[in-house]
């Protein structure tokens, strides 16, 4: 928010009119609500990219960086490191496939409703 805000100018002093930065916010708000209100299965979507996204940046990749920052190669620090990776893999292997089945065994979504026009 912070960088698009400054590609559009929108600074952040003070001094400065808060319009123009709450008119974006608002807009970013409601083009992501509307998004989510035109996809069918929004949090079968979301429920995708966080299996994938999050448990591979919360799990796996700080173990990854700190095993790689170690000087000592073996402890037990580094084995514990170890097993919280193959949590956050095996986490992110069964979320992802989980939420793939669900969106593969869903209904259909249901159609539009008729408005009473004419056929």
């Amino acid at each position: 928010n912070f960088l698009v805000g400054r590609g559009l100018l929108l600074s952040r002093d003070a001094e400065d009119d808060p319009w123009p930065r709450n008119g974006y916010r608002s807009l970013l708000v409601a083009v992501t609500a509307g998004i989510a209100l035109s996809l069918p299965h929004f949090g079968l979507l979301t429920d995708f990219f966080a299996g994938l996204g999050q448990t591979l940046l919360a799990f796996v990749a700080p173990p990854l960086l700190a095993l790689q920052l170690r000087e000592s190669k073996q402890s037990r620090g580094n084995l514990f490191l170890v097993v919280v990776i193959a949590y956050g893999v095996t986490a992110c292997i069964l979320t992802t496939a989980t939420t793939l089945w669900h969106l593969a065994n869903q209904e259909p979504p249901p159609a539009s409703p008729d408005l009473g026009g004419p056929p």
